[in-house]
């Protein structure tokens, strides 16, 4: 196969792109610009799926509409949430037919589970839009600014959930039509029967969009450690779903001669990074796109970058250089934490994708677990796998587990999704039990879509359950801990965490509810897991919702985009009912003598100035750039959060 010649060249014939990606690398400005570029080769559509919405902020435009943004292209930033809301006020009624109709639920029970079921229903519609050829620009392409890495990988594997709640739909839909047949000896179509119709010929589009001859990937990077880490643990996952990266493009690279000894050890660590992610992926080409001396805004300067990324060549791999022989050493400030923080019994970590929540996260865990006489603390990730163990320089586990050398210190990376695939495989045990029981008294059930209907009641969850039942740990061993220390999703989908326990406790409610009143096809077994899942999510929610147990720490860089996230996170999580206790900006430029330096710190202290007079009065702190990335104990023990009253502070 003839390497490509450009990034235009590997994108090829794809009528679907997606940039992926860890947060914070810039997937939102390179989908944007490669969007803007392409639009003058035939129409283009650009959307936005990261529930953080950033790109309608990277445009300068409204895009809550399809948008014209430029000659040639359109733009959207999806509404999941708004679209799943409109879709069942339009199908709701067809949907309580069919689980009615299929079931022994009567019209009460089967409205509320219509109310409330069908997994990633938000997600899937927005994907289903990508499918849908009346809405893609006529011989050209859809470009996507997809969420950070986990849950654009979970996006990209939502047709596979939402076809298996579909088929248990279906099952429904075909138990009453022999019952139909059998009473009037006829089966007329009727709306379930359209409505289901539509929702299979939905995903087999989205299947064939998907697939590796319409779709692609452009998998984007910095080159740190961390990024590239998750670049190749993402790249492996998508394999695994049938799409391989296009391309991959290493963006924010340091294109001019090192100023001082600290930018030419910073320079090296860089490149270092950037050579082993070009030895993972020697199969793929590589593009290097150097950092800008601003962060491009506005359809101009996004337009002009997209045009030089499309034009641009394949980078050569980065050869090994030696280390510079440049030492760099601080003296560890000691940690002081805000009162809040340093007291709440449930530390909530996020911010957005690549401001560095994980190490904030390990760091006030260290501190806490350090300076805790009261018992031990429990450092949590819901983040993609290996980034605590990264930063730990420990493995970490999926249940806790004690973290090497520390004291009072546990930790644990937790699979959601795994954990409530667990807990649907101990249901379905359960009701298989139930029905072999009631076949054995000689019950005339209609066996075979019983069987397939009990077992796929878990298929209809909402959205989100599955990370609120994931999670339920906490509730169950949260007390025996000091303090848990939670590291957080990015913004958009910590947001629906906050805003998840009210859904998931009228979900689990309507469960128990439905077990309780159809006792034939429950278990004590089934009872019990929902009554305690049930508990457990009130009790996070309790949690929650006590300002002195729970404290939200928002973590930003000196940044306009993030600085910008991390003021709607507070509006939000206030409005959610957990305000942040404290803001902190990560790695801010240090004072220096090196004119180069003394000019990014002085740009970096401006945002800091307009970030802390936009979320006064939560209190803010800094956390100096450091060389040497802040891993294990030693160093997130003495990593500095300084107060921040006035520029000087800083």
């Amino acid at each position: 196969m003839t390497p490509p010649r450009t990034l235009a060249d590997a994108i090829g014939r794809a009528r679907l792109v997606f940039f992926v990606g860890k947060g914070g690398v810039g997937k939102t400005t390179l989908a944007a610009a490669c969007a803007l570029a392409d639009a003058a080769r035939a129409p283009a559509r650009l959307l936005g799926t990261d529930p953080a919405e950033t790109l309608g902020r990277v445009l300068e435009a409204d895009l809550r509409t399809e948008t014209a943004v430029a000659p040639g292209l359109v733009a959207r930033q999806l509404d999941p949430e708004g679209a799943a809301g409109e879709f069942r006020r339009e199908y709701g009624e067809v949907l309580a037919s069919i689980i009615e109709g299929g079931t022994y639920l009567a019209a009460e029970d089967a409205r509320r589970l219509a109310s409330l079921s069908l997994p990633g229903i938000d997600e899937v519609l927005a994907l289903l839009e990508l499918a849908d050829p009346a809405r893609g620009p006529e011989g050209g392409r859809t470009f996507v600014d997809t969420a950070p890495s986990l849950h654009a990988q979970r996006l990209l594997a939502l047709p596979a959930a939402f076809g298996a709640a579909v088929r248990v739909l279906d099952s429904m839909r075909a138990k009453a039509r022999v019952v139909e047949e059998t009473l009037s000896g006829r089966v007329a179509e009727t709306d379930a029967d359209r409505f289901l119709g539509r929702l299979q010929h939905g995903l087999a589009a989205l299947r064939a969009a998907l697939s590796e001859a319409s779709a692609g990937l452009i998998l984007v990077a910095t080159p740190e450690d961390d990024s590239v880490a998750e670049a190749t643990r993402l790249a492996g996952e998508l394999a695994r779903q049938g799409l391989s990266p296009l391309a991959i493009v290493l963006n924010l690279c340091d294109g001019e001669r090192p100023c001082c000894d600290r930018g030419a050890l910073r320079a090296w660590r860089r490149e270092e990074a950037a050579r082993a992610l070009a030895e993972r992926h020697p199969d793929v080409p590589l593009f290097r796109l150097e950092r800008l001396a601003e962060a491009p805004v506005g359809l101009a300067s996004l337009g002009a970058l997209g045009k030089s990324l499309l034009a641009a060549a394949p980078a050569p791999p980065p050869s090994a250089a030696p280390r510079p022989n440049v030492r760099i050493s601080a003296a560890p400030l000691p940690v002081v934490l805000p009162g809040s923080i340093a007291t709440a019994r449930l530390v909530l970590v996020g911010g957005k994708g690549g401001v560095g929540k994980t190490t904030v996260a390990a760091a006030l865990a260290t501190s806490r677990a350090a300076s805790s006489a009261g018992g031990r603390v429990l450092l949590a990730s819901v983040g993609a796998p290996g980034g605590l163990s990264r930063v730990l320089e420990s493995p970490v586990a999926g249940s806790p587990g004690p973290v090497g050398g520390a004291t009072n210190l546990d930790a644990i990376e937790v699979d959601a999704l795994e954990r409530f695939g667990a807990l649907k495989a101990e249901f379905r045990s359960d009701v298989e039990a139930a029905l072999d029981r009631l076949l054995g008294r000689g019950r005339n059930l209609d066996l075979a879509y019983d069987r397939e209907i009990a077992r796929g009641l878990l298929e209809l969850t909402p959205p989100g359950v599955d990370e609120i039942a994931g999670l339920a740990f906490l509730a169950a061993g949260g007390d025996d801990y000091a303090a848990v220390v939670l590291d957080t999703a990015p913004t958009g989908h910590l947001l629906r965490f906050l805003e998840m326990p009210a859904l998931a406790r009228s979900w689990l409610a309507l469960v128990l509810s439905l077990l309780g009143r159809y006792p034939e096809l429950a278990s004590a077994s089934a009872l019990d897991r929902t009554l305690s899942a049930l508990r457990r999510v009130r009790k996070i929610a309790d949690w929650m919702a006590d300002r002195e147990r729970t404290a939200l720490v928002a973590v930003a860089l000196p940044e306009r985009i993030p600085a910008d996230e991390t003021v709607r996170l507070r509006e939000r999580a206030t409005r959610a009912g957990v305000p942040p206790a404290v803001v902190v900006v990560n790695r801010v430029e240090s004072a220096s003598s090196c004119p180069d330096c003394s000019g990014r710190r002085t740009a970096h202290l401006d945002v800091v100035d307009r970030l802390a007079a936009s979320v006064a009065p939560v209190p803010l702190y800094v956390i100096p750039e450091s060389l040497d990335e802040p891993r294990g104990l030693p160093r997130l023990a003495g990593l500095p959060f300084l107060a921040v009253t006035a520029r000087t502070a800083a």
